[in-house]
């Protein structure tokens, strides 16, 4: 049934205007005396009366807007459903796995999210008479034709039909307008039908609301399209405001009529949460062109962009509340993956997965740091920009000490890094696929060139991605370890970097993504050094590698089981022999902030043969010593419960390194409460525990103890907890920002006392 109400969502096109000068003409006429005028009054009286009588008819019949469907009833009404993608009820704006209808206008709504992406089903309309021109409604979700969408059936044809905006390229939880003109099927018959009709990709959803017919065209009231601005470029910095979970606007950035940027921007309405920033440093003394696609009509967010020497808001950087202080994260957008890790002439370079223009993940550019340490960076401008293959996916770089790709000028080695393109994650790319290109640098990593016959190896299968380049100095060539798809990676050679081939494939279970390729000392031996292959998570087989076959003598195996470690990578051309690794500690969110996730601390890797067979470990990087600052000592101490020895310590910065007897007569417990974080090893079980309280995740792990003892070291950050048991055997990292009432160290034993063996904590300094 059709409802109609009371809402006036428009004028009728004849302003008072007009009424106003028929009256004064009227008024004019009515005190004239003059008997010439008076004859032209009678007429004009007349002709007056019936242009107010029209007017009035017309504004008089004025027509209301009719509500098809708003939701707020608390069910369908007379709607049917089909299959279980809808339920029995509309939803409210907060659905499960965080998908909020930020813009949704009233309480409730449809949404086939409420049960699930993998749900299945339509919502049916009763029949209605169109009646008005445009048919008005509020949609989100996926952009998947004739499988999410929301159709108009007049007459038993199909007429109109429309998607979510999400893709490979935006992605919002907010609802966007859409208008259908309507007017050459007034009159008619017609129903409405909301599908969701996909049960394989895994954010497929439709989400719908206010569905009305009226006279205006609420889409066009909303927006405004193809807005321009242009900037001489006479600073570094376009200043660009920024409003956490504003809709997603299509910018695209133009030099001498040519696209040289295009990223998605959450660009403030009015006023910005942050400012986040492009470094045009490149068209100093140049004009660029900022064009936005679709905006808000009252959007003031293209006008108070800016081009300046600084960034708005950079006078609080690294002091931001939740600020890690010794764990890399961006200035300013999201990052993920580590990507291109390589160390030149005393320098390391990390390069990683990064959104200049946002908190949450897109616009895969390559973010660049520089560290001499491993400890202090200094963030660069990104070094790889999205461009019409693709944004800028994960990879890696190597020093090409024999110049065989043929780049090298004077003295200097070229850096050669290899990502991924992935094409069909912007509309530059639309329709493209993922494919693995090169970039170089010829001035020790400081500026990028692309290859320009990218790509260097063509689509191989699904989402191929992520190279890992290394030297195989047996076989004098270049090998990449790819990512193909499921847990498949493959194997290519080059002998100058451009040209691959594939030489074997492998399964790698338990794991996907990020592959990671390198020769390590077992046992410290140089003399048998293996060849380890590890996946995103950390899992690793190691074996050997002839230059032809990689042959694994491990399974598939962790080396890593916190929470909160991902795309594990290592840095190339090491001078020291070491084997430094980084992850990312996906899951950290820092919302409120303008910078989202965060990096580990580096970590040195071992191999070494265990009872249970050849293992990685990993332990701090020996350059945290640059951050200590005061060191607690303790020697042969008895740790006896409820008496904590550690009431002072409440900063939020410490190295901590614990050793325990695990005596099976003593303690059933044994450990620390960091925090609220607790890290416990169990002398019955013999396993090691560590529960994160803010979510209650939990990591359990067997443990042998090492000539009857058990060994913590653990790094605490103002939003990490990383712990490594007994050397390194069983590392594991947790983002984690502790309540602010709650900042004790407290030594833990339960079900009798402990002997600590001894215990050094050492404060810690800001790396910024």
């Amino acid at each position: 049934m059709v409802r109609v109400v009371s809402t006036d969502r428009g004028e009728n096109g004849l302003g008072l205007n007009y009424f106003q000068i028929v009256w004064s003409v009227l008024v004019f006429f009515l005190n004239a005396s003059n008997e010439t005028i008076i004859a032209m009054k009678n007429a004009y009286l007349k002709f007056a009366v019936l242009t107010v009588i029209a007017l009035c008819s017309l504004m008089c019949s004025k027509q209301k807007d009719l509500t098809i469907a708003d939701f707020n009833t608390g069910s369908y009404g007379d709607w049917k459903t089909e299959g279980n993608a809808f339920g029995k009820s509309p939803s409210s704006g907060v659905l499960p796995v965080n998908i909020a209808a930020e813009h949704f206008a009233s309480d409730q709504m449809a949404s086939s999210y409420q049960w699930g992406d993998s749900s299945m089903g339509k919502l049916i309309s009763p029949e209605f008479d169109i009646a008005r021109r445009y048919i008005n409604f509020q949609i989100g979700g996926s952009r998947m034709p004739d499988k999410t969408c929301i159709n108009l059936i007049v007459e038993g044809k199909l007429e109109f039909s429309a998607t979510g905006v999400n893709d490979n390229v935006i992605r919002t939880n907010q609802l966007e307008w859409v208008s259908w003109d309507v007017s050459r099927l007034k009159g008619k018959k017609a129903m409405i039908e909301v599908v969701d009709m996909d049960s394989t990709r895994k954010d497929a959803f439709i989400s719908v609301d206010n569905i009305y017919q009226g006279d205006k065209n609420k889409e066009d009231e909303t927006y405004i399209y193809n807005q321009e601005r242009r900037f001489t470029i006479n600073d570094r910095y376009l200043n660009i405001p920024v409003k956490q979970g504003a809709y997603p606007q299509l910018m695209r950035v133009s030099a001498n009529g040519n696209t040289v940027m295009e990223f998605v921007v959450e660009l403030a309405e009015s006023t910005p949460d942050y400012w986040m920033f492009l470094d045009v440093n490149e068209f100093k003394g140049k004009e660029i062109k900022v064009t936005i696609y679709k905006m808000i009509r009252e959007s003031t967010g293209l006008k108070s962009m800016i081009v300046d020497s600084t960034v708005k808001g950079f006078e609080n950087l690294y002091q931001e509340k939740n600020r890690p202080l010794f764990h890399f994260t961006s200035r300013r957008g999201w990052h993920n993956d580590p990507n291109g890790l390589v160390f030149y002439e005393g320098t390391y370079h990390m390069f990683y997965q990064h959104n200049p223009l946002g908190w949450p993940w897109g616009n895969m550019t390559w973010g660049h740091a520089i560290s001499t340490d491993l400890v202090h960076w200094k963030e660069l401008a990104p070094a790889l920009y999205p461009d019409s293959l693709g944004t800028m996916f994960s990879g890696s770089a190597v020093v090409d000490w024999n110049n065989t790709a043929q780049y090298q000028q004077g003295i200097d080695k070229t850096l050669v890094a290899l990502y991924t393109a992935a094409g069909g994650t912007s509309s530059w790319s639309a329709g493209k696929p993922f494919t693995q290109c090169m970039a170089y640098s010829t001035d020790k990593g400081l500026t990028w060139i692309k290859y320009n016959q990218n790509p260097v190896l063509p689509h191989v299968m699904a989402e191929n991605r992520d190279p890992k380049v290394v030297w195989d100095e047996s076989g004098r060539q270049w090998i990449m370890a790819l990512y193909l798809d499921k847990n498949m990676y493959a194997l290519y050679s080059s002998a100058d970097l451009k040209t691959w081939r594939e030489i074997q494939r492998i399964n790698l279970d338990n794991v996907a993504e990020c592959p990671d390729f390198f020769q390590i000392a077992l046992d410290g031996n140089d003399a048998r050094k293996k060849w380890v292959l590890t996946g995103a998570n950390g899992h690793f087989m190691a074996g050997t590698f002839d230059g032809k076959q990689f042959k694994p003598e491990t399974k598939s195996t962790p080396s890593e089981w916190g929470k909160n470690y991902y795309a594990v990578q290592s840095f190339s051309d090491m001078k020291d022999g070491r084997r430094i690794q980084v992850g990312w500690m996906a899951g950290s969110e820092f919302r409120g902030m303008p910078f989202n996730q965060q990096m580990s601390f580096p970590r040195e890797l071992t191999l070494k043969t265990t009872q249970d067979g050849i293992r990685l470990f990993a332990v701090p990087a020996r350059e945290i010593v640059l951050l200590h600052g005061d060191k607690k000592s303790w020697q042969e101490t008895v740790i006896k419960p409820g008496n904590n020895i550690l009431d002072p310590f409440q900063d939020d910065l410490y190295h901590i390194i614990a050793e325990f007897s695990a005596d099976r007569s003593a303690a059933q417990q044994f450990g620390f409460n960091i925090h609220g974080f607790h890290i416990l090893y169990n002398n019955k079980t013999g396993t090691i525990k560590a529960v994160r309280p803010t979510d209650n995740a939990v990591s359990e792990v067997k443990v042998k103890p090492k000539q009857g003892r058990i060994r913590m070291e653990i790094l605490l950050d103002k939003t990490s907890v990383e712990i490594f048991i007994n050397d390194g055997e069983v590392p594991m990292a947790f983002y984690y920002i502790a309540d602010e009432a709650n900042k004790k160290l407290a030594l833990v034993s339960e079900g009798g006392e402990v002997k600590l063996n001894s215990l050094d904590i050492f404060e810690l300094k800001s790396a910024w």
